[in-house]
């Protein structure tokens, strides 16, 4: 008689977990030597306010829009200083390069299984 067994996974805080059925229960998997691979495709989420009214825009873009803010102020006609305000563009455009190019690193990690009892 061939034992079958039922696999789910659960993603919570940033962290997956694998589980197994056994018994009509599900408990942690009992076989940590072998090698899972997970492939995943993730969308960004729209920009949200909390309410706090604090924005999520991603910590690593805020440089970024600070250069560009500052660079349209710079065109308004009460401020125009065009020197500014092309220093200020060539400093977003760097931040727009690292963005992108952080996009398409493929962000790897890995881990141990450890059974669990809960």
């Amino acid at each position: 008689m061939a034992i079958t067994k039922e696999y789910a996974y659960f993603i919570e805080r940033g962290n997956i977990g694998v589980v197994e059925k056994v018994s009509g229960e599900w408990k942690s998997i009992t076989e940590d030597d072998k090698e899972i691979r997970i492939f995943c495709t993730a969308l960004a989420d729209h920009f949200t306010e909390d309410l706090n009214g604090a924005s999520t825009i991603p910590a690593q873009f805020h440089q970024g829009l600070t250069y560009k803010v500052i660079s349209d102020g710079y065109k308004d006609p009460r401020n125009l200083n065009l020197d500014l305000a092309q220093y200020f563009e060539a400093e977003y455009i760097k931040c727009i390069k690292m963005a992108k190019k952080y996009a398409k690193m493929q962000h790897y990690s890995s881990g141990q299984i450890m059974s669990q009892e809960f």
